[in-house]
Formats: structure tokens, C-alpha cells, sequence
């Protein structure tokens, strides 16, 4: 199930006007209630809005105006605590939530740090003790879409992903994962198409004995460009995306595991994460 789910989400950026029905307003409340277990045991609060009033109003005017997301009838604000979130399990909730809603066949879009934090703090009842990392646009996909939603796929390369020697590595990070079972690597082949902050794609999995070890190989320059304009770190909101399809995909061949830090792990180049063994 998740594999194809992974396989069929895109990035949509139009929409049409259609509003959800009741029994699908339903069905994406329960999603949103239901949140699965993450890697490190902490939880975000996600809610779905509709800006069709005041300043929220406007806001959807100009994202319209300015071809960002064109017509979104709903948004998703995820909600972490500033204290003891995790951004690796917000992206791993976060993606779950989506594959969900693509089942549903709901479009869907990841607002990294092109939104307006107050207004959708605002509207979302953010609690004074949260953060808001991300926003998804959702709605009813149009049928076409608009000559800038092309543009920016294609400035962002958004349809392709790095090879698979440079992003999986087995026993060290001089040889590439050639994996003798079949669904470990389609799982990696899952992670290969997950979704990143500008397609940067950040992960590193080294595979030893049936467990995925899972590093950061941060980007300095967009690091250096979080920093300035005061963004999440969005490359570990891209960590839990990743480890969210490897889990998923592993579930779809009834292979269960569970994450775990590992000591000892480090790396010289890359940031340890953590590991899911089988």
C-alpha cells in the first residue's frame, strides 16, 4: 500500500475551488487523530485550516497572485513544542499524514519557509510554548498544472534524485548498498524518492546486518540560508520523511523493527541520526 503511495505522491501547487465533503473532512480529522509512534517518542499537533476570512484571506490572494501555491482551499499546521519537539519526528508524523491523505486522493504540498508564521499561528491557535516548522497545502488537485507550478518544478529539479551510490553505502561509506534482499531495497528505493527541503536530499543510510543506519550529510550554504532567515532546520524535518518511507515501505512486507540509538556511530563526515534494525 505505502509503496505505491510513495510512488504517486507529488507536489501539487494548483488546486481547484472545491471544498472537501463532510465525510472527507471526516476521514482527514481521523488521519490527524491518529498519529503513529515516532523514533524518538515526541509528538507534534496538526490541524487542518481554511483561510477564508481577514488577513488569512489576503494571505491566500497573494500566494495565489504571486504563483507560490495557486487557489489552496486548506492548510495543515504542524505544531511542535520549542522545548522538547523533535524535528525528525515532526517530519516522520508529517509524512505519514500525507501518504494518508494521497490515499484519499487529496493533493498536497510542503510549505517549508514560504509562509507567514503569525497569521497562520494565529488562525492554528498556536500555544505560546510552540513552533511552527512546516505547512502543507491541500486541496482538490486541478486537472492542469499552471505554468509556474512547472517552473518551479523544474528550478528545483524537484522529478529527479541523486544516484543511488551516492546515498546508500553497506558495511562502509566506500562501497554502495547491494542488498541481496529484495525489500530492503526497495525500502531504500523509497527513501531515494522522498521528498526533501529544495530536493537537496540530505540522507545517508549506511546498511550493516539487517539494520539502516541513518546520517545527516548537512548542506552548509542552506544551512547558512536557514540561519539568516531564521527558519526550522528543515534538512532534519527531511531526515524523518526519509525514515518514515524506509519504516513504511518494510511494514507494506510485513517486515517489522524500531529505531534506536546506537553509540559509537559517528562519523567524520556525516551526523549520526539513528538506526532501525530489523
Amino acid at each position: 500500500m505505502y509503496v505505491e503511495l510513495i510512488k504517486k505522491r507529488c507536489s501539487v501547487r494548483t488546486f481547484t475551488l472545491d471544498i472537501f465533503s463532510k465525510e472527507k473532512l471526516s476521514e482527514i480529522e481521523n488521519i490527524l487523530k491518529n498519529v503513529s509512534r515516532t523514533p524518538f517518542n515526541t509528538y507534534g499537533r496538526f490541524k487542518m485550516i481554511k483561510l477564508d476570512q481577514g488577513e488569512g484571506r489576503s494571505l491566500v490572494r497573494a500566494m495565489t497572485t504571486y504563483g507560490v501555491i495557486k487557489n489552496p482551499q486548506y492548510f495543515l499546521v504542524g505544531m511542535i513544542n520549542k522545548v522538547t519537539g523533535n524535528l525528525v519526528d515532526f517530519g516522520h508524523s508529517f509524512e505519514k499524514i500525507i501518504l494518508d491523505l494521497t490515499a484519499l486522493d487529496i493533493g498536497t504540498c510542503w510549505l517549508g519557509g514560504t509562509f507567514n508564521q503569525s497569521i497562520f499561528a494565529k488562525y492554528a491557535q498556536c500555544l505560546a510554548d510552540e513552533v511552527i516548522p512546516c505547512v502543507v497545502a491541500l486541496g482538490v488537485s486541478a486537472s492542469l498544472q499552471s505554468p509556474t507550478d512547472r517552473l518551479i518544478k523544474f528550478m528545483a529539479a524537484s522529478h529527479k534524485r541523486k544516484e543511488w551510490k551516492a546515498l546508500f553505502f553497506q558495511n562502509n561509506f566506500k562501497d554502495f548498498a547491494v542488498l541481496a534482499n529484495h525489500h530492503h531495497q526497495l525500502a531504500l528505493e523509497m527513501v531515494r524518492l522522498a521528498p526533501s527541503a529544495s530536493n537537496k536530499q540530505p540522507w545517508r543510510i549506511l546498511y550493516e546486518d539487517n539494520c539502516f543506519h541513518f546520517y545527516l550529510d548537512r548542506n552548509s550554504s542552506y544551512n547558512r540560508l536557514i540561519d539568516f532567515l531564521n527558519l526550522a532546520d528543515l534538512q532534519l524535518v527531511d531526515m524523518g520523511i526519509a525514515m518514515c518511507h524506509l519504516e513504511l515501505a518494510l511494514l507494506d512486507a510485513k517486515i517489522l523493527g524500531q529505531f534506536e540509538f546506537i553509540k559509537g556511530m559517528e562519523q567524520k563526515h556525516y551526523t549520526y541520526i539513528t538506526s532501525f534494525r530489523c
